[in-house]
């Protein structure tokens, strides 16, 4: 699987189980999953924070 096929089904999980909750929180912890996960790979902070809507702080900060 292509990393850019990765990338995008795992923003499409995220989403989906976020607005599945219908709560706001859900969304932040979707991102934040999706996140560790990216930086797990080896995409750069700049890449995961652009991607998510988190700060480079918050995406450094996750383990």
């Amino acid at each position: 699987m292509k990393e850019i096929d990765v990338y995008n089904a795992t923003i499409a999980y995220a989403k989906r189980e976020s607005f599945g909750q219908g709560e706001k929180a859900g969304f932040g912890r979707g991102m934040r999953q999706a996140a560790s996960n990216f930086k797990s790979m080896g995409f750069s902070a700049a890449r995961i924070a652009k991607a998510t809507g988190l700060t480079r702080e918050e995406v450094l900060a996750l383990k």
